[in-house]
C-alpha cells in the first residue's frame, strides 16, 4: 500500500487541514476530552503525535509536554505545521527513528483505520518499542460496532467493514474489539481502559 502518495493526494487537496481550535467540531470536542482522561497523571516530558499530519492534536496537547514531536509520511502536511517549538518528524508509523523507550506518550489520533490489516502488527510493535515502561499509547479510530449504520451493514452485507464512502478518505480497515485485544496482546500492549461513542 503507497501511504506516502496516499497521503500527500489527501493534504494537496486541503481535504485535511490545519485547526487549532480546541472544539470547532463536536467529533473532536469528544476526541479532546476523552484522550485528557485517559492520560491521566502520566509522566509529561515527551509526547508523539504519530502520523499526527499538520500537528493538530500534537499542538492541543503539546501545551501539557515538554517536547512534542509530530510524524508523518507526508512531507507536505508537515511543511504546515506553523509552530517551531514542534519537531517534525517525516516518516512512517510502521517504523520511526526515535529511539526505543524515549516516549511518554504516544497519540494514535484518526491514524489507525488508515492503516491496512495486514500491516497493524507491526505498527503497534514500532509504537511500543519508543515507549516509555509507564508510557500510554491513546488510539482514537473507528470501529466496527453497533451504530444504526454497522447494524444494518451486518444484515444486508456482513462481509464490508466500512460504511459509505470511508474508502474515499482513505480508510481500510475498521476493527472489531476483539481484534484490537488480539493485535495489543501480539504487540505486548494490553488496554486500560476504553470508550465507545
Amino acid at each position: 500500500m503507497d501511504y506516502a502518495k496516499i497521503n500527500e493526494d489527501l493534504y494537496s487537496k486541503e481535504y485535511w487541514g490545519l485547526d487549532r481550535s480546541e472544539d470547532k467540531w463536536f467529533s473532536k470536542y469528544v476526541k479532546v476530552k476523552l484522550l485528557k482522561k485517559f492520560m491521566g497523571n502520566l509522566n509529561r516530558s515527551v509526547v508523539y503525535d504519530a502520523g499526527g499530519g499538520v500537528g493538530n492534536y500534537g499542538w492541543f496537547f503539546g501545551k501539557d509536554f515538554e517536547e512534542v514531536i509530530v510524524s508523518d509520511i507526508s512531507k507536505l502536511a508537515l511543511s504546515k505545521i506553523p509552530e517551531e517549538n514542534i519537531k517534525k518528524l517525516n516518516c512512517s508509523v510502521l517504523n520511526n527513528d526515535l529511539p526505543d523507550n524515549s516516549v511518554d506518550c504516544v497519540l494514535l489520533i484518526d491514524v489507525f483505520e488508515h492503516i491496512d490489516k495486514r500491516d497493524l502488527l507491526k505498527m503497534m510493535i514500532d509504537l511500543r518499542r519508543i515507549l516509555k515502561p509507564s508510557g500510554k499509547i491513546l488510539i482514537f479510530t473507528s470501529h466496527f460496532g453497533w451504530g444504526f449504520g454497522a447494524i444494518t451493514q451486518r444484515i444486508f452485507n456482513p462481509g464490508k467493514r466500512l460504511l459509505g464512502d470511508e474508502y474515499k478518505e482513505g480508510h481500510v480497515n475498521r476493527l472489531k474489539y476483539n481484534e484490537f485485544e488480539t493485535l495489543f496482546k501480539k504487540a505486548n500492549l494490553k488496554i486500560k481502559d476504553y470508550s465507545f461513542y
